[in-house]
């Protein structure tokens, strides 16, 4: 008959399972509800960072730096790009130019869609990168050129 018994388990013999208990401060073990919230509870990471000012750290007084500096740098480089300003004037001598490059022309377009100016040839002069460097007039037979003053 124990022959027959070979893979059944003796029932005499008690299972023993090991688990993990927490204790609490006197002795006794914490049910698993105790246990989890005892686990989400905040634990003081020590006077290290008791006095630490995220707004005040090194690290984001670096980054506010670096942050103003790459706007200026883009507000220079948008400045250096554009030949006209805000106005629609030159910004390298401050002369209110008409497309037609000639010098005292008080506007011989049409009114500008954008800002209204009769200076503003097919494209507004507020903001623009590029200017004209030359025109040819084909009934007079003249060219005007650009002249950097």
């Amino acid at each position: 008959m124990a022959d027959d018994l070979k893979g059944e388990e003796n029932p005499a013999e008690e299972k023993t399972i090991v688990t993990e208990e927490v204790l609490d401060e006197s002795g006794k073990a914490l049910p698993i509800l105790e246990r989890t919230l005892q686990h989400l509870q905040f634990r003081n990471p020590g006077p290290m960072l008791q006095d630490f000012d995220p707004e005040k750290s090194e690290r984001e007084k670096r980054k506010l730096t670096r942050m103003v500096q790459q706007q200026k740098q883009k507000a220079d480089k948008h400045k250096k790009r554009c030949v006209y300003d805000e106005a629609g004037v030159l910004i390298s001598d401050g002369r209110d130019l008409c497309d037609c490059l000639e010098q005292d022309c008080p506007g011989c377009h049409y009114p500008c869609p954008k800002c209204g100016s009769e200076k503003c040839g097919a494209e507004c002069r507020c903001n623009r990168k590029w200017h004209y460097e030359w025109i040819e007039s084909e009934c007079r037979g003249t060219r005007r050129t650009f002249k950097q003053v």
